[in-house]
């Protein structure tokens, strides 16, 4: 979700510009890294659910 509240856009021609320059290894590793991110995030989330219901069940 982004964080920026402004009805305009965020500025986009200069990573236009940098992505017309930078060659696709690059692209791939930024998807990775997103990937990892959001995995980390989504395991994250399911250690709380599991913590969650464990401590409904003990009680």
């Amino acid at each position: 979700m982004p964080a920026y509240k402004t009805s305009k856009p965020p500025q986009q021609s200069a990573t236009l510009k940098e992505l017309a320059t930078c060659p696709m290894p690059d692209m791939e590793l930024y998807r990775q890294q997103i990937q990892r991110k959001v995995d980390s995030r989504r395991r994250l989330e399911d250690r709380r659910v599991e913590r969650k219901m464990r401590e409904e069940e003990g009680a």
